[in-house]
């Protein structure tokens, strides 16, 4: 099936253990990328968040379609460079700011959101365990270097996921009902140019009349700095 699917297919599966008087056998997550998961499994995604299935819901956020050929999603960042949103003579890349897809899920009822990064694996890793010890739908957003897509070389994959984080452009939190519960920490924090530059996806933004989008981006990890244990509805205000 496609990724689009995913979250319809694991709901589906949920049930047909519970008729089968086999749940609680296993545990089911569903995986997508963030195509599959912000866009055109959207749909999907929300059913079962809605209905409550038991299930871990995986996005694995490479900021676009990578697979098919580097097009633009709806969690491609402002200023990116892919084939459907090239800059040009009267653009500067991608327009739109990413969904906030956490934030969805939380709206949602979803009892634990999470996010994390390969950088860290062994936070990933309690975030998963946690997760399926929770009885309900559940949201884990990972950002995920693309090598091609991003124009980096392989060996920054991880530097990458790092920087993204102590740039406050990909903050990682916790949050159970509704609630942030933990955030991580930054000890030093690096300007937003020091994670772009070395991406091939964004070196036009260091050309004459980049600024006005790279000031955005400066404004969104501003506001990603921001995020304090509390009730997730201030998440980016």
């Amino acid at each position: 099936f496609t990724e689009a699917a995913a979250a319809a297919v694991a709901a589906g599966m949920e049930v047909t253990l519970k008729a089968m008087g086999r749940y609680g056998d296993v545990k089911i997550i569903a995986q997508a990328g963030d195509g599959g998961t912000a866009d055109i499994g959207m749909g999907c995604i929300s059913g079962m968040f809605e209905r409550g299935h038991d299930i871990l819901y995986i996005c694995y956020d490479n900021e676009g379609y990578m697979n098919t050929g580097y097009q633009r999603s709806s969690l491609t960042p402002p200023g990116a460079r892919t084939t459907t949103s090239p800059p040009g003579r009267n653009s500067w890349g991608n327009v739109t700011r990413k969904k906030n897809m956490p934030l969805i899920a939380v709206a949602h009822g979803v009892p634990y959101v999470a996010t994390a990064t390969p950088a860290e694996p062994r936070d990933l890793m309690r975030k998963v365990r946690k997760a399926l010890e929770i009885e309900g739908p559940k949201y884990l957003h990972l950002l995920v270097p693309c090598v091609p897509g991003w124009g980096i070389e392989s060996e920054l994959s991880v530097e990458m996921a790092r920087l993204a984080t102590e740039t406050f452009l990909f903050p990682v939190f916790e949050i159970e009902n509704g609630v942030i519960t933990r955030v991580r920490r930054v000890k030093e924090r690096r300007p937003v140019e020091d994670y772009l530059r070395p991406q091939r996806r964004f070196a036009h933004l260091f050309r004459p009349g980049g600024e006005p989008v790279l000031e955005e981006l400066r404004q969104i990890a501003e506001e990603n700095s921001r995020l304090e244990p509390g009730p997730a509805v201030l998440f980016g205000a």
